[in-house]
């Protein structure tokens, strides 16, 4: 009975999320962990309520007992840098993408929440390095068409808008 209310109330919060409700959703996932607290879907899903609730340390306490448990999980990993990114810690959560990066070179979302880092902290070397690792694996979604304009934006490069406005075309699905 106890699993059965456990995975209760993680439902619970998993709808609380959905609807934006993160302060509820984090409630949720505590009393889930509260009635079986070997529920990794509940720990993590806390620990990604923590950071939308800006409690970064809290967040990153619990994707550390969670990695322990799985040190090479890139999702966790992933969530582990975007809290790192969030409170600021700019540094370690390039850190974290680049080291699953080089075990994982085909994970293209992470790929991109390294360049966003990068851009923040003003490497436009390495931003630049992994744009074009995306653009040339034809990876040009509007998301990757926003950062190469975001690169060059932040470098005063005329050419920003080009890519602002092909960007924009791509979300539309206006490709002319």
């Amino acid at each position: 009975e106890r699993t059965i209310l456990s995975d209760a109330y993680y439902n619970l919060g998993n709808f609380a999320l959905e609807k934006g409700n993160n302060l509820e959703a984090e409630k949720y996932f505590a009393t889930a962990l509260s009635y079986n607290s070997d529920n990794r879907s509940a720990s993590y899903n806390l620990a990604v309520s923590y950071t939308l609730n800006r409690k970064y340390t809290e967040s990153e306490n619990l994707f550390q007992q969670l990695l322990k448990a799985d040190p090479d999980n890139v999702i966790i990993l992933n969530a582990s840098a975007w809290n790192m990114y969030k409170s600021g810690e700019l540094h370690k959560a390039v850190v974290i993408y680049e080291s699953v990066l080089k075990n994982n070179p085909a994970y293209d979302a992470l790929r991109k929440n390294c360049v966003r880092v990068y851009l923040e902290i003003g490497d436009f070397s390495k931003a630049s390095f992994h744009i074009d690792f995306l653009i040339e694996k034809s990876i040009l979604d509007s998301e990757t068409l926003f950062l190469q304009g975001e690169l060059q934006f932040l470098q005063d490069n005329p050419e920003a808008e080009d890519w602002y406005i092909a960007a924009v075309k791509k979300d539309s699905g206006n490709n002319e």
